[in-house]
């Protein structure tokens, strides 16, 4: 039998998703009414997407080959 907690997880990480994403658009209002010039804002954060992504990237594409469960044919 699950547990409340685990019924739960999906739909808090949902919201939590959505805490940080409204963060974010409230940051780039501030910075886009502050004065900065919408490209340097996208270029901003295809830069912190990259550098985020990546590292996540090369963790589990090691962990795949690791346990062998690649799923490439």
């Amino acid at each position: 039998m699950e547990s409340m907690w685990d019924k739960l997880k999906p739909a808090l990480l949902m919201i939590g998703v959505q805490i940080v994403f409204s963060a974010c658009n409230i940051l780039y209002k501030f910075a886009i009414f502050d004065g900065m010039s919408t490209i340097v804002i996208a270029a901003y954060r295809l830069a912190f997407a990259a550098v985020t992504t990546i590292p996540l990237a090369l963790f589990f594409e090691s962990v795949n080959q690791v346990h062998g469960s690649n799923f490439r044919n």
